[in-house]
């Protein structure tokens, strides 16, 4: 067993005031031969069944009910039951063990409950750096493939402009080989090849006097061509000796 400091409230209506006075007595009496006796036994009644622990954790709960039980048992007697209020329950000798239980209940209920928020907190974290990791693997692959994409874009502009000056080159050639071919269909090859000559002579101040003496029948073309080749020749030697 253990000690329950209760506290009850009531009143006897007027009309029901001569009934009560006449079967109790006056109000020292109700107190003492119904309220009292009746709460004493209900508490009693219900300690068999609730845990010391309730009236502790489930105050509320406990005074509901005891009030309901007590209108029910009072009413015969023409008192209305207000309020029960429950105080102090127990002592440290009696709730000591269970009070010290509570407490460690709570203080592990606590701690557990702070472990939980840790862990979610914990997952959150690397949830977060996962996603960040995440994030900067895509652009680095993102970056990594942006770099090969201009990579390949260079290289194809580097073989198209390849491609047009090589066209260009065959273009020019075949344009001259073409004007060359007309000419020499028009004064004929040796005249057209000295055609050729004279520009060369003009556009790289080429000496014109031979050098090469033409003999056996050979004609003035054939002298200027054996000097230009001449001429062509020192200047490549010039430029290998400066090499």
């Amino acid at each position: 067993t253990f000690p329950v400091d209760v506290r009850v409230t009531y009143r006897i209506d007027p009309e029901n005031a001569p009934r009560v006075v006449a079967k109790i007595g006056d109000d020292d009496l109700i107190l003492d031969k119904v309220v009292t006796p009746r709460v004493r036994a209900i508490f009693r009644n219900n300690a068999e069944k609730v845990k010391a622990l309730d009236y502790v954790q489930n105050r509320t709960i406990q005074e509901a009910q005891s009030l309901k039980m007590l209108t029910e048992n009072l009413a015969g007697y023409g008192i209305t039951m207000l309020q029960v209020s429950i105080g102090e329950v127990g002592n440290e000798e009696t709730l000591g063990t269970l009070l010290k239980t509570l407490t460690d209940r709570e203080i592990a209920l606590q701690e557990q409950t702070t472990f939980e928020e840790q862990q979610r907190a914990a997952e959150k974290e690397k949830a977060l750096k996962r996603t960040v990791q995440e994030a900067e693997e895509e652009k680095r692959l993102a970056t990594a493939a942006y770099g090969v994409k201009v990579a390949d874009e260079d290289r194809k502009k580097v073989i198209i402009a390849a491609e047009a000056e090589a066209e260009q080159i065959r273009l020019v050639a075949d344009a001259k080989a073409q004007a060359y071919k007309m000419i020499s269909e028009v004064v004929g090859p040796q005249n057209a090849a000295l055609l050729e000559i004279m520009k060369l002579v003009a556009t790289d101040n080429i000496q014109i006097t031979p050098d090469v003496m033409v003999s056996g029948g050979g004609s003035t073309t054939e002298a200027l061509m054996g000097t230009m080749l001449k001429g062509m020749l020192d200047k490549q030697a010039e430029t290998k000796g400066k090499k």
